[in-house]
């Protein structure tokens, strides 16, 4: 595919190349079409994804125009450009910060990050989430930054920062297969994660918080999670085929008291989409999925791209854009009220009060269902932390813009508070 950069780096895709048609879909924004097989029905409803457009998914801004004469064709580079030998810093932002950061804290050097709005260091202001490496660490994640992602060379280290260490992190599998653990698997792996994968068997044995300081639930059904086997509706067939009992069934009563002792004991748990009704029913906290028993009369979202404003000033949410888009692919949207004093609850983002406002690519009924209702939220939970993620931030490992979701909860689960 044709691609040309300009002097200040603004990349342009011209549509008069033979692949100029698929530019235009992957680029522009979807929406499905309304076609009625009989007049006065109901349209054809989508049954799988409906938007793929990807600026949104990516975090990134796509505008049409007639491209600069002086513009040369570009290639992508393979790394940041650092000409420095002592202490860095790193602006909390995108993704691809993950590479570096997890390059740092593998090196044995010191890496810390500010949690405070605002930090002199070097001689400049910093933001909340900027991550600080002594030398050491800078050349390790020099090494493996992708190009874009900016090291700001520093005089020295911060002081009274305490030191960030390697997130210990374990990734939930049930004996059920999920795509969705795959894909958080790989993920994880391409930024430089070291995901521990945890079967149910292990998660029975107790004693988490010995070996992980982070256990992610990727997008599974709750039931699957607590029993190994579907949920299935009034009038649906019930047979299930049976595997021998050491590949067969969920966490059970056990398992869920294991997770809770894990948080109480300064654990985290980050669950994803479907996940987040597991931990709503198990930890008693003050969040409802309010679409929980919604038909599909009454909402439906089978893949669709939705708008939300992000909070800027949580370690979740650092480097994040206020206006960002979501993937959501099914009736998920959270409830909250103010919990007990032994309870801290933030709502992370939350989707827009006016319907029309919310979707941003593909298709959706029910939009009203949404309005105002938050899409993640986090709380703390004893000595550890919950964050509940309403939607598919790592979706088929597609949906860049919203990976920081994930691995700033990674990153939270370390640091103090």
């Amino acid at each position: 595919m044709e691609v040309h950069a300009t002097e200040n780096q603004d990349l342009w895709v011209p549509l008069a190349q033979p692949y100029g048609g698929f530019v235009r879909e992957m680029l522009g924004t979807q929406r499905f079409p309304e076609v009625k097989l009989v007049a006065g029905q109901e349209i054809v409803r989508p049954y799988d994804v409906a938007a793929w457009s990807l600026p949104l998914m990516m975090g990134v801004t796509a505008e049409s125009g007639t491209m600069p004469a002086k513009a040369a064709r570009w290639t992508p580079g393979t790394s940041a450009a650092w000409a420095g030998t002592g202490a860095a810093a790193l602006v909390p932002g995108g993704a691809e910060n993950a590479r570096a950061v997890n390059a740092a804290l593998r090196s044995g050097g010191r890496v810390t990050r500010t949690p405070t709005a605002s930090r002199s260091a070097g001689g400049a202001t910093w933001p909340a989430g900027t991550f600080f490496f002594d030398a050491r660490a800078a050349a390790a994640a020099a090494g493996a930054a992708s190009e874009g992602v900016g090291l700001a060379p520093l005089s020295g280290m911060p002081e009274g920062l305490p030191a960030l260490k390697t997130p210990r992190v374990g990734l939930y599998k049930p004996w059920a297969a999920s795509m969705d653990e795959g894909w958080t698997r790989w993920l994880l792996e391409q930024y430089g994660f070291d995901p521990v994968p945890l079967d149910n068997a292990t998660i029975l044995k107790g004693e988490l918080r010995r070996a992980f300081d982070v256990i992610l639930l990727p997008d599974v059904a709750k039931e699957i999670i607590a029993t190994g086997k579907p949920k299935r509706e009034e009038g649906e067939m019930t047979y299930f085929v049976e595997l021998p009992p050491e590949y067969s069934g969920g966490l059970s009563e056990e398992g869920a008291k294991s997770l809770v002792a894990f948080v109480e004991a300064g654990g985290t748990i980050v669950a994803l989409s479907a996940a987040s009704d597991y931990v709503i029913e198990q930890f008693n906290v003050p969040v409802l999925n309010s679409l929980g028993k919604a038909k599909p009369a009454e909402f439906a979202c089978p893949g669709s791209i939705l708008r939300a404003q992000a909070t800027q000033d949580h370690p979740v949410t650092w480097g994040l854009p206020d206006e960002i888009g979501l993937f959501l692919d099914k009736p998920i949207v959270f409830e909250t009220v103010p919990p007990a004093l032994s309870l801290g609850r933030r709502v992370l983002a939350r989707y827009p009060g006016d319907a029309r406002d919310i979707l941003l690519s593909g298709w959706i009924s029910g939009a009203e269902r949404l309005t105002r209702r938050a899409a993640a939220v986090a709380l703390t939970y004893g000595k550890g932390k919950l964050v509940l993620l309403g939607f598919r931030p790592q979706n088929r490992a597609q949906t860049n813009g919203t990976f920081p979701f994930v691995f700033n909860s990674i990153y939270w689960s370390v640091m103090e508070g």
